[in-house]
């Protein structure tokens, strides 16, 4: 989101409509907290995610609604990322094993239900569009913080 907040745009690799669960980090917190502490976790295997599914393509479309912006968005090809991916590895090992990832994320099943976690683990999940809403505000300045 960042690209989206500060210059009105996105690279996507893929087409970005392959749908993935998102999960907010201080949520993974919360798990890993109830795993060392709660006596039902132990021994337990937990699985976790976000409320949601969303596509990348979605996820831009709710950053660029929430800062109020149009946001232009470049999508990079499975085939460029896949022709790519092993000529950058001897070069760049972060950006090839990116390009991996991204061809998984774009064309396997990404999604997660949490319902049967929650049901054994009521742990409040943040929403991804109360994530993005508060990356957004946080990027902004406020009236008080710009000058005069």
């Amino acid at each position: 989101g960042k690209s989206i907040l500060e210059k009105g745009k996105a690279t996507l690799f893929g087409k970005g409509d392959n749908p993935c669960n998102f999960v907010a980090g201080d949520d993974v917190a919360n798990f890993a907290v109830l795993a060392l502490t709660d006596p039902q976790a132990v021994g337990q295997i937990i699985a976790i995610g976000g409320p949601e599914n969303w596509t990348k393509n979605q996820v831009a479309a709710l950053y660029a609604k929430l800062a109020g912006r149009p946001v232009r968005i470049t999508h990079v090809p499975l085939t460029v990322l896949r022709v790519m991916s092993p000529l950058l590895k001897p070069f760049h090992q972060g950006l090839s094993q990116l390009m991996v990832f991204s061809i998984l994320m774009d064309t396997g099943d990404m999604t997660f239900d949490s319902s049967t976690t929650l049901r054994q683990y009521p742990v409040p999940l943040t929403r991804l569009e109360d994530w993005v809403r508060q990356r957004v505000a946080n990027a902004t300045p406020a009236a008080s913080d710009v000058p005069v």
